[in-house]
């Protein structure tokens, strides 16, 4: 007889490899940890042990051991859908199986939404619908998984307990969130392994969230999950259940779920009106029948979205890659499907929820696409700005390589759906989609180093240096001359959120998610100075031109200017009611331009007054960007109203509103030579605009991922993008525009 499995504990050694550090939370299926990996420089890593052991002889432990390892190498190939959280690795240990995820952090860089909802209560409407269009992204592709997997042909993954707590919600900095489904095949993996053994673990899910169908132990398909997201997204309205069962039971649930008529979210008085549309999407979702319930994740997403009828709340669903495996083929994540909605529902939904997609070609290595219609587009978000560093010579970044020829195909799909394939042939994963014939910028280099998403940027005056921070918790230094990577600074205790560089000498400046700011020598590396004071994290800094004061705004509504040579707290400007995600000083150095969660810009004597110099109103969200024009006339400012705007920071007035963005504005720039702003947005795009006229003259879609920062060099050639991945991309200038020469 074999002898049970040791009790683990903090500091047990999974398969010698991988030291437990924390306890993280505890389930009817497994045991979740903090974990070092030994290997890799005692790296962060989450583990899941399962709490069902593998026992028997060597034959029937070996088809368990197979059966385990098919399900964790689902749960890996689904690591390609950002939304989804990554498995690394997977094993057995002393009888136990365990699956090694990436570690997603603790708060505030995230949470679960079940405790989002215990703590926040109910989340407003836009907010539900923002988080549900990210939730059916992910869940549409992995129901639409078509692979060959020890032997068995994979038609759809099914997650089978989708509920708040596995359902992690990310802040990326700036205000904007996004979501990782977590244990994704794990029920799956756990009822077979409770099945074969002949052991009795019960119902496997959670009675809660579970489909009649699930409950009555039927075979399921991906409507089984519409149905438990229909009940999350219940939840998350009105912070309560749709059911109420007789007995917190199996049977109690079995009876609800099976026969009992949930409350209708109509009917509730809720602190927000709930569209009929969306209420009747909702409750479809929870229909008796899987017949009755949403035929996809995609149609729920577009459902929810033309719910939404105020201007601020039309959305652009993200975009969907949808994997397609050939028989016996390994599934590719660079293999992703276009597809144009012909249908008159799809084209409906499309009209109403977004305005018709720009033209856009898509380059790469191998097959690529684009999904353009039924309410799901590509898009981009972009935050930070531009700052100045120090340089000893000038190199310019390296021209775009000519673009080579693509081959495409066309077939017709289902649903009057046509699904168009392209086989392209070029090294650089996006173009420009334009206005006109001509496009401003084309995509030229990449720069790659960061393991996490990057959130800050700042440019070197002369253009031959940049910094970058991200969600990885360091500051990196490259030399864009060549494209190579300089120094890493890696003392932060938390995410990156800001950086900014002094303009003569080696300073190189980070505020972060750990309440604080670093100063660093941008040649050795040396950490010289922390700057301590902040009850939030610290979302923008930025260094006067003349390099004397350092200013910071933070999360805490405050906004703190330091001496840069002493470190000494010079002044607190506490007039933001609400986190101030924005600076800028001007150009000659005499006012601060602060924006914040309260909607204001506020401008400030950077010589003296407690008291704002002037209080702009206008935008209808968050301020989150400013920017300075080079020669101090112009303002620009991004908002979560989804509109860019133009101030004359003398008077105070407004002078333009550019609101072609769907989304929230993360990002603004100004050309050094003030002819063209650019714009991020969270509707995925980057848009160039003709100054002082406001015209539109380019937009483009630089990754398929949100966007966190974007800056222009200093001549004006060049612009850099940090997306919502670890890869930084420069776009350069081609146009022959003699009015926006630089």
């Amino acid at each position: 007889m074999e002898s049970p499995p040791k009790p683990l504990s903090v500091g047990s050694l999974i398969d010698g490899r991988y030291r437990l550090v924390r306890f993280i939370d505890g389930g009817g299926m497994g045991k979740v940890y903090e974990a070092a990996d030994t290997r890799l420089a005692d790296k962060s890593v989450a583990i899941k042990v399962l709490l069902q052991n593998l026992v028997g002889d060597g034959k029937l432990f070996e088809q368990l051991h197979r059966r385990f390892e098919q399900e964790a190498q689902l749960c890996a190939l689904l690591a390609s859908q950002p939304g989804i959280i990554q498995v690394s690795d997977f094993g057995i240990d002393d009888q136990r199986p365990y699956l090694v995820m990436e570690y997603l952090g603790a708060p505030p860089l995230g949470r679960s939404l079940k405790e989002v909802i215990l703590h926040e209560g109910p989340l407003s409407l836009e907010r539900t619908i923002r988080l549900a269009v990210q939730i059916c992204e992910s869940l549409q592709y992995a129901h639409s998984v078509r692979t060959h997997l020890g032997g068995r042909q994979i038609m759809g993954v099914v997650h089978r307990d989708i509920k708040p707590s596995n359902i992690f919600v990310m802040d990326r900095g700036r205000g904007n969130e996004f979501t990782k489904i977590l244990d994704f095949g794990i029920a799956k993996a756990v009822s077979d392994v409770s099945l074969a053994l002949g052991t009795n673990m019960g119902f496997i899910g959670t009675c809660d969230y579970a489909s009649p169908e699930q409950l009555r132990g039927e075979d399921l398909d991906g409507r089984t999950d519409i149905y438990s997201l229909g009940i999350v997204l219940y939840q998350m309205l009105t912070g309560q259940l749709p059911l109420q069962p007789q007995t917190n039971s199996f049977a109690g649930w079995y009876q609800a779920h099976n026969h009992d008529q949930p409350t209708d979210l109509s009917s509730l008085k809720l602190g927000e009106a709930v569209p009929a549309e969306i209420a009747r999407a909702i409750m479809s979702c929870l229909a008796k029948n899987p017949d009755q319930r949403p035929a996809s994740m995609q149609e729920l997403s577009e459902r929810l979205q033309a719910g939404l009828v105020a201007p601020t709340h039309l959305l652009v669903a993200p975009t969907h890659q949808r994997p397609q495996v050939e028989a016996g083929e390994p599934a590719r994540a660079d293999t992703v499907f276009a597809a144009t909605a012909t249908s008159p529902k799809a084209a409906a939904v499309k009209a109403r929820v977004q305005n018709p997609p720009e033209p856009t070609t898509t380059t790469g290595p191998g097959s690529l696409a684009l999904l353009l219609g039924a309410g799901l587009g590509l898009a981009v978000v972009v935050g930070g700005g531009a700052a100045l560093f120090w340089s000893s010579r000038s190199q310019a970044p390296p021209k775009p390589p000519a673009p080579k020829p693509a081959a495409a195909s066309v077939s017709e799909g289902n649903s009057g759906i046509q699904v168009q394939r392209l086989e392209i042939h070029r090294p650089e994963n996006e173009k420009a989609a334009v206005h006109k014939n001509l496009p401003l910028f084309e995509s030229a280099s990449r720069l790659e180093g960061h393991t996490q998403p990057v959130s800050a940027l700042a440019v070197s005056a002369d253009g031959t240096k940049l910094a970058s921070g991200g969600s990885d918790r360091t500051v990196r230094l490259w030399n864009l001359g060549d494209g190579t990577a300089g120094l890493s600074l890696s003392d932060n205790l938390d995410s990156v959120r800001s950086v900014a560089l002094a303009r003569s000498r080696p300073l190189v400046i980070s505020g972060g998610s750990d309440r604080s700011i670093r100063l660093w020598d941008g040649e050795s590396g040396q950490l010289q100075r922390t700057l301590n004071g902040y009850s939030g994290a610290v979302l923008a800094v930025a260094v006067s031109p003349d390099e004397q004061v350092i200013a910071g705004g933070s999360a805490d509504g405050t906004v703190k200017l330091w001496n840069a040579e002493s470190g000494e707290l010079l002044r607190t400007l506490s007039g933001h009611t609400d986190a101030v995600r924005a600076l800028a000083f001007s150009p000659d150095g005499k006012l601060l331009a602060t924006g914040s969660d309260d909607r204001t810009l506020r401008l400030w004597e950077v010589a003296g007054g407690d008291e704002p110099l002037r209080t702009l109103s206008g935008h209808a969200g968050a301020v989150r960007a400013i920017a300075f024009s080079l020669d101090g006339s112009l303002l620009a400012t991004g908002s979560s109203d989804g509109a860019a705007r133009l101030w004359d920071p003398a008077s105070g007035k407004l002078l333009r509103t550019l609101s072609e963005h769907e989304r929230a504005v993360n990002a603004v720039a100004i050309s050094p030579d003030g002819k063209l702003l650019a714009t991020g947005s969270d509707d995925r795009t980057v848009r160039l605009w003709r100054l002082p006229t406001g015209e539109l003259e380019q937009t483009f879609k630089p990754t398929g991922r949100p966007i966190n920062a974007l800056a222009f060099s200093p001549d004006g050639t060049s612009l850099i993008v940090a997306g919502d991945d670890p890869t930084i991309r420069i776009w350069r200038r081609t146009s022959s525009d003699a009015s926006l020469s630089p």
